[in-house]
């Protein structure tokens, strides 16, 4: 879990949020696909949850925010999980 991460300056109705990446049995030969965040967040202006995020996740007590993003180019044996966070990084840029 990655605590108090800074999101994209005016995105978000929240300024940091705990994001959390749960590894797929056959890690890291089997990517990561979703993350989730807390609190969640909604995007400015609009109020709304971005796209495919609006899905609720139990985990260690607490509802996260799960964002869905399926990425098949996963490559085993060179990507993990600077990789995927990469990926979530460029996920919070484009949410609409």
């Amino acid at each position: 879990m990655l605590e108090s991460f800074l999101l994209p300056g005016s995105r978000f109705d929240a300024e940091r949020a705990d994001i959390l990446i749960l590894l797929p049995p056959g890690y890291p030969d089997t990517a990561p696909d979703m993350f989730y965040l807390l609190p969640w967040v909604r995007l400015v202006g609009k109020g709304a949850y971005p796209r495919a995020a609006d899905i609720r996740f139990d985990f260690d007590g607490k509802t996260w925010q799960r964002w869905s993003r399926h990425e098949p180019q996963w490559r085993p044996g060179v990507d993990g999980i600077w990789t995927m966070l990469k990926r979530v990084e460029r996920a919070l840029e484009v949410a609409a």
